[in-house]
């Protein structure tokens, strides 16, 4: 049975698919000898119409058009056709350009040309300007060809895939065009759209005429809008361009604030904007007695990484908590933890200069800031599996070290003899032990070096780095424009705001008991004091006299010792420079006949031993002859 054409499943259609054409099929392929009016000032027949000439007139504009038929394969039976390419030279007898594709074969019957059908229907479109939005069609002729394939969208079938791609913003244009149980596929809006490119256009043309999106010009308009003041700052200076984003509750929660540390982290390349290439978020976190979870206190979009972006931050959040001299910044700011960054650092001080210039004479900066100790725990971690740096023996010794650094008991007479020791055991982590003392870093990091410490309870940025994939996760789509994260971070800002008003009326955001950090601290030692005393009570444990060796554990000893590497262990290979000095090796190659000859391995003992035997004369030289 012959498969129906596109003509029969477009008119078989129900009255809720066709609704989605914007005119009937009468007024979009007319025949004979006929005039009507289409309250559309944009409109065309959806015949292949060529506009030949145009008479502006005073009152009126006319639009002279015709036809240029259809290209069709010449097998009898073939349904396969091609709507005609415009030529360049517009004129009314002018033959259509052949179609591009297939080199202007037929896909079905792959050696057979298309041949042009020609048509002498044309029409005359006519827009007064007194009705500007009616068009007037005057058609004359009859098509005696094919219906063109209908390629341009309608309106409704535009509104409908709107309301699909804001339904189901995460869809891929492929998942669209497929549909699913329960959302039409595409081709079911119309035809035009059964074509992946065509409805990756109209996607993204959707996508990017979005009213959500806020230009900097906007800013201030948008704030009064909304009825809430939120933006702290909208500057655009060369040396210190940010936009910082603090709601009402935002301020409210850091300034009761006062047993936790504030958590600053920065989320790089994730903005993407042709204009702005160096954008960034850089958000600023706390946990609330309120929430009772970590929920961001500010947020900055800087348009760059130096102590000048950072010190604009960093002037904010001082300036919101709203203290009066310095000895009330001194007494209260619980303090705050952010990486290594040194723009981060540079950036906090030049702000709390700014704010407080008497406190440039008595500033200790231990007591308002630190490092994120887990940053450093990374890195150790990293120098001590790279078996260049640190040889395999050797790692336990090394772990001692890093616990000795980082303990609280450890004086800074011990610290520094600490220092000495590991540069000796391990020559090769001289600059690594030397960067993280340079810089005043030591004393951010260590507590043995320490002058002070932050009142508020921390040593980690892991609370916030889990808030910055929260708002990179919620964000629709992988990488924003600066305008969508404006309005990205508004959003964020908003639902804190909101889940702060409702837990002020009793109604709760989350279900179940939240913990403080301080409880889940002290959950965490209590579990691991448990694991570690389970462990020894497993150790001490005396087995059962009546119980017969009947597993792989109780006859270990008698069993052969299996081939490869032990249950669980690392899959590290170490090296030889690990166990024995290449000082004692002997590296040697030589030419003979046209041949380089060169020992792979100076510690193969068979290729050394030929070596010597053959240069000290003990065995004759004939023998090493490579002809035998």
């Amino acid at each position: 049975m012959p498969s129906p054409s596109r003509e029969e499943v477009t008119t078989n259609r129900s009255n809720d698919e066709v609704i989605l054409h914007d005119f009937s099929e009468e007024d979009r392929f007319p025949q004979g000898e006929r005039c009507y009016d289409v309250n559309d000032p944009s409109f065309n027949t959806s015949w292949c119409l060529m506009l030949y000439s145009n008479k502006p007139q005073k009152d009126v504009n006319k639009y002279y058009m015709t036809c240029v038929g259809m290209y069709k394969c010449s097998e009898e039976g073939c349904s396969y056709k091609v709507n005609p390419v415009i030529p360049r030279k517009r004129r009314k007898k002018a033959i259509p350009d052949p179609p591009k594709t297939n080199e202007g074969k037929c896909l079905v019957h792959k050696d057979t040309s298309l041949v042009h059908v020609p048509c002498k229907a044309g029409a005359v479109l006519v827009r007064k300007k007194e009705n500007p939005q009616t068009t007037t069609v005057n058609h004359y002729g009859i098509h005696e060809h094919q219906r063109p394939h209908e390629k341009k969208v309608p309106k409704r079938a535009k509104a409908r895939l709107a309301d699909i791609v804001a339904i189901n913003n995460e869809a891929t244009p492929s998942q669209i065009l497929h549909g699913t149980p329960t959302r039409e596929p595409s081709r079911d809006l119309h035809p035009s759209l059964n074509n992946l490119n065509r409805l990756t256009y109209e996607i993204n043309k959707i996508k990017s005429g979005r009213t959500n999106k806020k230009s900097l010009k906007e800013l201030v308009s948008w704030e009064k809008e909304q009825g809430v003041e939120f933006i702290r700052r909208a500057r655009l200076d060369p040396d210190d361009a940010a936009i910082v984003v603090q709601f009402p509750e935002m301020v409210e929660i850091a300034r009761t604030n006062t047993s936790y540390a504030f958590q600053t982290d920065t989320i790089e390349n994730w903005i993407r904007d042709d204009k702005y290439p160096d954008l960034s978020v850089t958000v600023t976190s706390v946990h609330s007695d309120l929430l009772r979870r970590h929920v961001p206190v500010m947020m900055s979009i800087t348009f760059g990484r130096s102590k000048e972006h950072y010190q604009a931050h960093f002037y904010e959040l001082i300036r919101s908590l709203g203290y009066k001299d310095w000895d009330e910044m001194k007494e209260k700011f619980p303090g705050n933890i952010c990486d290594f960054s040194a723009g981060e650092q540079s950036g906090f001080i030049l702000a709390l200069k700014q704010l407080f210039p008497e406190c440039e004479d008595e500033l200790i900066i231990e007591d308002f800031y630190r490092f994120c100790i887990v940053h450093f725990k990374r890195t150790a971690e990293r120098v001590k599996h790279c078996h260049a740096l640190v040889p395999m023996q050797k790692q336990e010794q090394f772990q001692q070290h890093i616990n000795t650094l980082l303990s609280d008991e450890t004086t800074k007479e011990a610290f520094l003899e600490e220092i000495k020791t590991m540069k000796k055991a391990f020559p090769n982590l001289v600059d690594w032990i030397k960067w993280h003392l340079d810089n005043q870093r030591g004393q951010l990091i260590f507590p043995a070096l320490a002058e002070g410490r932050i009142k508020g309870f921390g040593k980690d940025t892991n609370a916030q780095e889990g808030v910055g994939r929260w708002i990179k996760q919620t964000f629709v789509g992988k990488h924003p424009s600066l305008e969508e994260c404006i309005s990205h971070l508004y959003s964020y800002g908003l639902q804190v705001q909101w889940d702060c008003i409702s837990h002020r009326q009793g109604e709760l955001t989350r279900y179940g008991e939240q913990k403080d950090p301080i409880e889940r601290s002290r959950d965490t030692e209590t579990k691991t004091k448990r694991a570690v005393a389970k462990a020894r009570r497993q150790k001490r444990k005396q087995s059962s006299d009546g119980r017969p060796p009947d597993d792989l554990k109780r006859n270990r000893k008698r069993l052969k010792a299996s081939v490869g590497r032990p249950r669980n262990s690392r899959n590290i290979a170490p090296c030889a420079r690990n166990f024995v000095d290449m000082k004692h090796a002997i590296p040697w190659s030589y030419e003979y006949v046209g041949v380089n000859v060169t020992n792979t391995c100076p510690m193969d003992s068979v290729l050394m031993l030929l070596y010597l035997m053959r240069k000290f004369g003990v065995l004759p030289q004939d023998i090493f002859s490579l002809k035998r």
